[in-house]
């Protein structure tokens, strides 16, 4: 978050003309070249002071219009008087980065992982990488790097050529030999969407299936109220309010249905496969049926 604080200084308690004067700076905990800032000062009159008359100060904007005025009563000001303004929360701003929206974890050797780009941009995927921790390892067993472009509001379907014939119908992506790859998972395997640095090495995690390093015995559960759901055996599709991945899956399963980021589904459910829940145009059973009558109607 961007945060600032205006500090005032050398404020008097009552007026001396002859330093009869405010001033003020703003200081940035980051980068923010984006702002334009000035510093000002405010005079006023020393016997005006006395007589608790108001003044202001302000940051202007780039085209000099006031950007914050703070109004006071100069006789009841207290030196080194501090006002910190912090910006709204980055978790309230869409997100610019790729999630899992799906998770399967099919019969025999269906697996498959879903990704959906909610952002108003088409995404390089050599930009992205997804990894397995197995077991409870904390290095990752096997990565597999995307390429290929993305779409805004588009689904980038990956599975492996040993998967259910549905699923590589839609897929983008059949990796060979599914076992020596990041798709290798059986439900208590840990998932990672990463993000390679611009600058330099390393990447960002985006989001994240499971717990790094732990070793949850059979399978991850979903709902930490309702065990029945879990990583094994099931199809997850991320609810369709969901607009960010999460690095925390504690915090991602919630506590129910209603009350976190993902649905479960029973074994072996393709139904959305292909598209991400909140896509409106989105048709996920692409058949279409006639019913056709004999017979006579009237006379």
């Amino acid at each position: 978050n961007r945060q600032f604080v205006v500090i005032f200084h050398e404020l008097l308690h009552y007026g001396v003309e002859s330093t009869d004067y405010v001033t003020f700076e703003v200081i940035f905990d980051e980068e923010t070249s984006n702002i334009i800032v000035q510093y000002l000062d405010v005079v006023g009159s020393g016997s005006n002071h006395d007589y608790g008359s108001g003044s202001s100060v302000g940051i202007e904007n780039a085209d000099g219009s006031d950007g914050l005025q703070v109004s006071y009563y100069q006789n009841s000001i207290l030196d080194s008087m501090v006002i910190m303004f912090v910006a709204p929360s980055t978790s309230s701003e869409t997100t610019t980065e790729l999630f899992f929206s799906e998770y399967g974890e099919g019969s025999s050797q269906t697996k498959w992982l879903e990704l959906y780009n909610p952002t108003e941009d088409t995404l390089d995927l050599s930009d992205y990488t997804v990894s397995i921790f197995r077991n409870g390892s904390s290095s990752a067993d096997y990565s597999h790097s995307f390429v290929g472009e993305l779409l805004p509001a588009e689904t980038f379907v990956v599975t492996r050529e040993e998967a259910n014939s549905t699923v590589k119908t839609y897929a983008d992506t059949v990796l060979a030999n599914g076992n020596s790859t990041a798709l290798s998972f059986n439900g208590n395997d840990a998932l990672a969407l990463l993000k390679a640095h611009e600058v330099g090495t390393g990447y960002d995690t985006l989001d994240i299936i499971g717990v790094i390093g732990v070793d949850p015995g059979a399978s991850w559960s979903v709902y930490s109220a309702d065990t029945s759901g879990s990583t094994k055996d099931h199809t997850l599709t991320r609810d369709s309010i969901v607009t960010t991945g999460n690095t925390n899956w504690t915090e991602a399963g919630g506590t129910s249905a209603t009350a976190g980021e993902w649905v479960i589904h029973p074994l072996d459910h393709f139904d959305n496969i292909g598209g991400h829940p909140d896509d409106p145009f989105r048709c996920y059973n692409n058949a279409l049926t006639f019913t056709f009558y004999t017979g006579s109607w009237g006379e």
